[in-house]
């Protein structure tokens, strides 16, 4: 409302200042007549004098007809200069030409009247700072010649004789506006500040007591219980609301005091159980260490005579034996070899644990796989009774063919071991983007209740007096463990009294190599005409071992100490040595090595045998980076071992 009373006041300001500008023009034009005809400077310079008394006339000027300057007066503005030369103002035609224009008029005019052109009105320019009003000094109309008097009766007007120009300030108008804005702003702020002291005094009397209250919930919301609320308010209602609120803060002070009372005691008793529990993990962690570490000892402690029995069967069988005699050696090399099966199991177990199985991934086809596992057991399940089948599938894999080769051998094994009629299938089926690699058995199934169970270390189902036949239920356990390794989800669907099948997803590779063959076929040795320096602390083993190197061709020295073997190096420089990896005082084959090496400034070619089974001693002979056979090794492997070392050295026999 404010905004359109001063719109309005401040448009009659700026009308008012036009209309007195147009009526001084209109007077100056008139009076100045007679000197703008006459040239007569004085006399309008008299008159000048009289209009720059006015108010807000700032400068006024004078042209004649043809727009040339005959008077300035006054003080013009640089905004009003530069609109006096950016307007351009009409000019006035020459005399002659004026009356040939009229006699035209004349001649194409028959009875009608000629129309007066329009010069009394002004012309308003408006800037920031001043209105210029030009004003047209327009002479009294004239009679025309009698001749054209008598012929057409009329009167004709005459043309302007100048025009003046007056420029009008408007920095009066401005400050008037200024004025009348200030004292409306400052009523109407007054007018507000009025009325919010008013609504404040009028309100305050309700809100504060509101305000009180919200406070008190907000504390009370964020756990406060002591708060209370003064019931003292001039309002009946918030009295009786503050008294509620009161009431129930005391109730809820009072159940959470018997709720802490119970989260205390129920603390209490969860620690004490998380101590119990603590401890108990605690005592159990001991003891499955203290397993470990009596399986690696037990494990190291059979391997050593086991492995020195397998080399002694070798020597035993190049000699001159009587049928008989080969019968009993057969038995004898069953028997070691089905020890070392047992041993091997437990040393594929604690290499999962160490996490020293490091996967090889490459891309390879399963049927060759599957051959090979066919080959291997398929006289195992005729031996049963049992139809061995395998399905023959034509896709590849992306995985390590070595860890999935083991895998599947413990599958295999597992679904013959406890099958009894039927038989057993090995298949492959595509399922998306994988590949599920698939064992089936009819065999005695498992129940869901242990289909977990069936995957952790040294656990059977069916075999209380632990027949060895069966393993050592560590097949599954190592599968699983490979499984977790390469990434790769084995899975179990079993029906009891029906039959199982295990399933292990593996991604299916677009490309794919065949697999490689990763264990060579068992054949005879032959003569290896080389200087071997065998390093050992048991007397049984370095025995066995020069038996079955010097049977080979070799020359062969073997000791029990670093000492000694630096002794021997220094008399007989050897061209490849064998050492086991655990030597007394708590040496190790890998030191012994590289302080030959050492001695004689070369690398010589060496292979590390170890009957460890601990993790951390299979990490350090892993690290150590010489090649590792485990013990009990036949003597085909040591063979081949040997054999590849002296190739990689570029060995020659001498």
């Amino acid at each position: 409302m404010e905004f359109f009373f001063l719109r309005n006041h401040f448009a009659e300001l700026d009308q008012s200042l036009i209309e007195r500008g147009k009526l001084i023009a209109s007077q100056f034009s008139s009076s100045s007549e007679y000197g703008v005809i006459s040239n007569n400077q004085p006399f309008m310079q008299e008159t000048a004098k009289v209009v720059l008394q006015q108010p807000d006339v700032r400068g006024l000027m004078i042209l004649n007809a043809a727009s040339n300057k005959l008077f300035e007066a006054g003080k013009f503005s640089g905004a009003a200069k530069n609109a006096l030369a950016d307007i351009p103002l009409a000019s006035s035609n020459h005399p002659n030409q004026t009356v040939s224009k009229l006699a035209h008029q004349v001649n194409q005019t028959q009875a009608g009247q000629i129309r007066e052109p329009d010069n009394s009105s002004a012309t308003i320019h408006n800037s920031d700072e001043s209105l210029l009003i030009y004003q047209h000094i327009v002479p009294e109309k004239v009679l025309l010649d009698e001749t054209l008097m008598d012929e057409y009766e009329t009167m004709l007007p005459a043309r302007k004789a100048g025009t003046v120009i007056i420029e009008m300030s408007l920095a009066r108008t401005e400050q008037l506006k200024s004025k009348m804005f200030w004292s409306t702003i400052t009523a109407t702020a007054i007018f507000l500040v009025l009325i919010l002291y008013a609504v404040h005094r009028t309100t305050h009397q309700i809100t504060y007591p509101v305000s009180l209250l919200s406070n008190a919930v907000q504390k009370i919301g964020q756990g406060n219980l002591e708060t209370r609320v003064a019931e003292s308010s001039r309002v009946a209602e918030l009295d009786i609301l503050a008294h509620g609120i009161n009431q129930m803060t005391a109730k809820l002070q009072q159940e959470s005091a018997n709720l802490q009372y119970l989260v205390d005691e129920r603390t209490a008793q969860a620690i004490e159980a998380q101590h119990v529990a603590e401890a108990a993990q605690r005592e159990s962690e001991r003891a499955n260490t203290a397993k470990s570490r009596f399986l690696a000892a037990a494990s190291h402690d059979l391997r050593q005579p086991i492995h020195a029995q397998g080399l002694f069967l070798d020597v035993l069988s190049r000699t001159e034996l009587t049928a008989y005699q080969h019968e009993l050696l057969s038995c004898a090399r069953a028997a070691s070899e089905a020890s070392g099966e047992m041993l091997n199991t437990l040393l594929d177990f604690s290499r999962i644990e160490a996490g020293v199985v490091k996967p090889q991934i490459q891309s390879f086809l399963v049927q060759p796989l599957f051959n090979k596992i066919e080959n291997e057991f398929a006289s195992q399940a005729d031996a049963k009774g049992l139809v061995y089948r395998s399905r023959e599938t034509h896709l590849a894999v992306q995985s390590d063919p070595v860890l999935v080769e083991l895998i599947l051998r413990n599958l295999v094994s597992n679904a013959i071991r406890y099958t009894e009629h039927g038989g057993v299938l090995v298949a492959c089926r595509r399922r998306g983007n994988q590949a599920g690699l698939e064992v089936w058995d009819t065999g005695i199934g498992i129940e869901p209740a242990h289909q977990q169970e069936v995957f952790h270390e040294f656990h059977q189902l069916g075999n209380p007096e632990r027949d060895t036949r069966k393993g050592l239920g560590l097949g599954l356990a190592i599968s699983d463990g490979l499984a977790r390794t390469l990434n790769h989800g084995l899975s179990l669907v079993s029906t009891a009294l029906r039959g199982s099948v295990f399933r292990l997803a593996l991604p299916i590779a677009v490309a794919a190599l065949p697999v490689k063959e990763t264990v060579l076929a068992r054949g005879g040795t032959g003569t290896l005409k080389a200087r071997i320096l065998v390093i050992d602390d048991d007397e049984a083993v370095r025995a066995a071992m020069l038996h079955l190197l010097r049977n080979w061709g070799c020359e062969c020295e073997a000791v029990e100490s670093i000492e000694e073997a630096l002794a021997m190096a220094r008399a007989h420089p050897p061209d490849v040595i064998v050492s086991d990896y655990r030597l007394r005082e708590q040496r190790t084959g890998a030191e012994a090595i590289a302080a030959v090496r050492a001695l004689l400034e070369n690398t010589l070619p060496a292979l590390l045998i170890t009957g460890d089974t601990a993790p951390e001693r299979l990490r350090e002979a892993q690290a150590s980076g010489i090649p590792l056979l485990h013990k009990p090794v036949s003597p085909s492997q040591l063979y081949r071992g040997l054999m590849e070392v002296l190739k990689e050295a570029a060995w020659q026999p001498a």
